[in-house]
């Protein structure tokens, strides 16, 4: 007779984050039976240093939606002040860093193209339809994901405005994208690229709020500051703030 046991122990990672690696992240863990739990905990050991068990696999699937949700709201919040802070000539940046120096009771998330990744533009909204099914209402998910969804399009503006103030152009035309992971990454083609040495610039165009590559055409004197911007860029690094566009781990 062959014995299955049922565990359930939600993926934890950081891409890119040097101070983590797998095995130094807690991972909580649910079995359906008590034995189930033992042997899951046991298994999950041998690779974690901190297993964290829980009462079930409910407890361990529905544990794992708050971590994405605080990434999501967290984003739509940010997002929503950029677009308050923007008209009234307010830099958010430093808005963040000062509202960060509480050393407590804060979390600080930096504005961006929208969300990206696998886990946060897609879990929370998990929650949301299944809340639905009890007669419950998610609000909270459901304006993070509305406004976040809708950032693609205002940095696109925002780069069509700055370029047609430089004298020049954002061409290109809709593509429909290809594959789920097309909804996921708004991010990785809202961007100005290193192609300003060639007269072009990476930056996005698309059709129902997926942005994919478009032509950028780029005046000879704005090259030179594109060059200076990236340069400065790469010598800060990525700095010490959640940056929107990025997954925030999963």
């Amino acid at each position: 007779m062959t014995a299955f046991l049922r565990v359930f122990s939600p993926e934890r990672e950081d891409s890119g984050n040097l101070d983590f690696d797998t095995r130094l992240i807690p991972k909580f863990c649910g079995g359906s039976t008590p034995w189930c739990l033992e042997v899951g905990v046991a298994l999950h050991g041998a690779a974690i240093d901190r297993v964290v068990p829980v009462s079930s696999t409910r407890v361990a699937e529905m544990a794992k939606l708050p971590e994405n949700i605080h990434c999501a709201v967290n984003i739509g919040l940010v997002n929503e002040m950029k677009g308050v802070a923007d008209p009234k000539g307010i830099d958010i940046h430093e808005v963040i860093r000062a509202a960060a120096t509480k050393p407590f009771g804060f979390v600080p998330y930096c504005p961006g193209p929208g969300f990206g990744g696998h886990c946060i533009p897609i879990d929370p909204f998990y929650l949301s339809w299944k809340a639905r099914q009890y007669g419950v209402e998610a609000r909270f998910v459901e304006l993070a994901g509305e406004v976040n969804r809708g950032m693609p399009r205002w940095v696109v503006g925002k780069l069509e405005a700055a370029l047609a103030a430089r004298g020049g152009a954002l061409a290109g035309r809709p593509h429909p994208g290809s594959g789920h992971r097309a909804q996921e990454e708004h991010r990785r083609h809202a961007r100005i690229t290193r192609g300003a040495d060639h007269g072009t610039a990476g930056a996005a165009q698309g059709r129902g709020g997926v942005l994919r590559p478009a032509r950028v055409i780029v005046p000879e004197d704005a090259r030179a500051s594109l060059r200076a911007g990236q340069r400065d860029v790469d010598a800060k690094g990525g700095g010490g703030l959640r940056r929107a566009g990025a997954s925030g781990g999963s």
